[in-house]
């Protein structure tokens, strides 16, 4: 964030698209799930719309598969309907196909998002904002809210698209033991640096958060129990053997798995049920010796 506030002008530099300014325009988030998420329009054409395989995935149900179409032609944003269910709408108007002013709102199902074209400073504010309501301030980790919220589309997820869900819960071992030897300050550095690391070594499409003190979960969407529990055997490995440190002074670290998968078949289940299993697996590795995983399914 620390970039100047400019305003990109049609003498801006362009991308390989003829005429898009390297600062893109965005669409942000302003009603709906992911509140101040920026959506920047770097493509000349990008889709938005409920499948996963769109430019920018809005999953709710009011929002047909292939909502509707962005264009970027010159100075001109366009959007078009796609033939959705239930239209596509600019400052409360349903539209065919209209040209975005800058401060215009458009409305796909129940998220309204606001076109930004020139300025970035407002599109960085809202980040900002994005960030501090997402976000956990120390290590960079999505929050506990932004977990259960993201949990929720994921268990709906798999129920709609009959596919597999794996939710990992961990903590580092014996943490007050690190505090009390070394002092807060090496445990704020110890839960960055752990942060860091799980965070290079997953995919994407993963969800990495900080459920509370020193307890993390991840949310591994489309991932059986086999998949699941090879990823998190690798990443229990490498946390034991990577070198953390404090003010030169190296600190032994190991972490504590429960992993509990979800498949369709299972039936309905909330957060509250998915968390709560992987919680007594988690609860189950730390009781029998640490340092290991200890796996569920529902039955």
């Amino acid at each position: 964030m620390s970039q100047e506030n400019e305003t990109i002008s049609i003498d801006a530099p362009v991308d390989l698209y003829d005429g898009i300014a390297l600062n893109p325009p965005a669409l942000v988030v302003v009603y709906g799930s992911n509140l101040g998420k920026a959506y920047y329009l770097q493509q000349e054409v990008q889709v938005i719309g409920r499948a996963l395989a769109a430019d920018i995935h809005l999953d709710e149900d009011s929002v047909s598969r292939e909502h509707a179409r962005v264009r970027i032609e010159r100075n001109a944003t366009t959007v078009s309907d796609l033939g959705s269910t239930n239209g596509v709408f600019v400052n409360g108007h349903r539209v065919h196909e209209a040209q975005l002013k800058d401060g215009d709102r458009l409305h796909l199902g129940e998220t309204i998002l606001k076109y930004i074209s020139g300025s970035s400073s407002e599109t960085r504010f809202l980040e900002d904002v994005y960030r501090l309501m997402t976000v956990d301030d120390l290590t960079q980790a999505f929050n506990r809210q932004y977990f259960q919220e993201s949990l929720k589309r994921e268990i709906s997820r798999v129920v709609r698209y009959r596919r597999s869900l794996s939710l990992a819960m961990l903590d580092i071992d014996q943490f007050k033991m690190i505090n009390d030897a070394f002092g807060h300050l090496a445990g704020d550095e110890i839960l960055k640096a752990f942060v860091a690391l799980v965070s290079r070594n997953i995919r994407q499409s993963d969800l990495l958060a900080r459920y509370g003190g020193d307890e993390f979960a991840i949310i591994l969407p489309e991932a059986g129990p086999d998949a699941a529990l090879k990823f998190c055997e690798k990443l229990r490995a490498m946390v034991a053997v990577h070198d953390f440190q404090f003010q030169g002074q190296a600190i032994e670290v190991t972490t504590s798995i429960g992993l509990q998968s979800y498949e369709h078949t299972d039936g309905d289940k909330t957060v509250r049920q998915l968390v709560a299993a992987a919680d007594a697996r988690l609860y189950e590795a730390k009781k029998t010796g640490r340092n290991r995983i200890c796996t569920g399914r529902f039955i």
